[in-house]
């Protein structure tokens, strides 16, 4: 484990690391598609209509606010390691209850739900962080947690099996295009395990970006992270080079075609700093109604998949509702 990964699993640290990134607007861009999803799902959930629920590690509050709209006659609370986070979902959202991370304790027993995105995949110590979710919940309640999926199926974890360097036992099962601040990949099993003995079932499963979802997700970023995942040096053997070159291929083709789009709306938005910004954005707008096309065609397929394969399994995304009764 790198000296910066071991700098995580202290809370202090962790905290200075995550107030750090704060500062610059870290995961605040989330998708409106994103957004929807989970309002939807959580009204979907079999919730009372009036109660208590908490944001566990709730960042600047941009899902805080969807739980707060999903929820509007529930009492919303968020909680984050991160002063810096928190003080920017309270200027956010004024109408919420934000706790630090450490008077936390003294709120058990007093919610009916624990929410929680892409939060237990970061935390420094994930057995102590599910003993305190599960005493911040009543007798009678629920949790509904969203993080990254190592169950088989998915793209990423086909490709992972394919390079040498694609699981990451020594990082908890991590996969190896995850970010520093992932500190574990968990299996739909291993999640619902850290619960089970404090009376916690499965209800809802859910699982997205199983093929079409991960193009989206991995063309979305720069190329070189295209380029990076695909990379067939790593290939367990001179078949899975293949597969990761054919891979590479659909990816870069994919890129290519969704990219003029992003440049142009950046470029009209930001505008044009010198010639070459002048002539990406010419380029841009010959070919915007071709990139616009493949750009909807990658989002549709993706949608549909989630719409079709969601409860099916094998997506690099988890969604998972728990239950005590």
């Amino acid at each position: 484990m790198s000296v910066h990964c071991q700098g995580l699993t202290n809370t202090t640290s962790a905290a200075d690391f995550y107030d750090d990134r704060y500062r610059h607007g870290y995961m605040e861009n989330w998708s409106d598609v994103k957004r929807v999803r989970v309002a939807e799902l959580i009204t979907e959930f079999t919730l009372p209509e009036t109660g208590v629920a908490l944001d566990f590690g709730c960042g600047a509050g941009v899902f805080t606010a969807v739980l707060r709209a999903a929820l509007p006659k529930w009492e919303i609370h968020g909680t984050d390691i991160s002063a810096e986070a928190m003080s920017v979902a309270t200027s956010k959202l004024p109408d919420v209850k934000f706790h630090r991370l450490s008077d936390c304790p003294m709120l058990a027993g007093k919610f009916d739900l624990v929410f929680s995105h892409h939060v237990l995949e970061h935390v420094s110590n994930l057995s102590e962080s599910a003993e305190l979710i599960g005493r911040l919940l009543k007798p009678c309640a629920a949790m509904f947690h969203i993080m990254p999926c190592g169950d088989p199926g998915s793209l990423e974890h086909t490709v992972c099996t394919m390079r040498r360097d694609g699981i990451q036992q020594e990082f908890n099962s991590r996969f190896f295009f995850e970010e520093i601040g992932h500190l574990r990949r968990l299996t739909t099993a291993q999640l619902i395990n850290l619960w089970s003995d404090q009376g916690f079932r499965l209800e809802w499963a859910g699982y997205a970006n199983q093929y079409y979802g991960a193009l989206e997700s991995i063309t979305d970023f720069d190329l070189r992270s295209a380029l990076n995942f695909s990379d067939p040096r790593f290939a367990v053997s001179p078949r899975d080079a293949g597969k990761l070159r054919r891979l590479r291929f659909l990816l870069v083709a994919i890129w290519v075609l969704r990219h003029p789009m992003a440049t142009v709306r950046n470029k009209l938005a930001l505008g044009c700093n010198g010639l070459r910004d002048r002539v990406l954005l010419a380029t841009g707008i010959v070919v915007y109604p071709i990139s616009k096309l493949a750009d909807w065609i990658v989002r549709m397929l993706a949608l549909r998949e989630w719409t079709r394969r969601r409860k099916t399994g094998g997506g690099s995304e988890m969604y998972i509702f728990l239950v005590r009764r």
